[in-house]
């Protein structure tokens, strides 16, 4: 009976040590530690003229970022531009969507921000 609690006396640190280290390991690698974290501009992707399919903008100053290009939608017809995305994650489901009703010219800077 003896020598049955030693080996399992000696077993049972072993074990528990290294369940602690691995959990300890496990959780340091979720902790986010980034000494310079990017700021919401900058997580948007870049502007781009080639048609890369990715889309992001501020919301209330919170950067919002589609993760596929599925996930967005862009297209001119019968002088209506339309814009629109969506995020779909557990417990979130969200879309975006922008209109302009009127024609378009290439190489003009319309503000949505401002207009009418």
């Amino acid at each position: 009976m003896t020598n049955t609690f030693k080996i399992k006396n000696q077993f049972l640190p072993r074990t528990f040590y290294s369940l602690a280290i691995i959990i300890l390991l496990v959780s340091y690698e979720g902790c986010d530690n980034d000494p310079n974290p990017k700021t919401e501009l900058e997580k948007l992707p870049p502007a781009t003229q080639e048609g890369k399919n990715t889309f992001g903008c501020l919301v209330n100053g919170k950067a919002w970022v589609t993760k596929t290009s599925i996930d967005a939608v862009a297209f001119y017809q019968e002088g209506v531009f339309q814009l629109g995305a969506q995020i779909e994650e557990i417990n979130r489901e969200q879309g975006i969507g922008l209109a302009k009703s009127f024609g378009i010219e290439e190489g003009v800077l319309y503000d949505f921000i401002h207009t009418p």
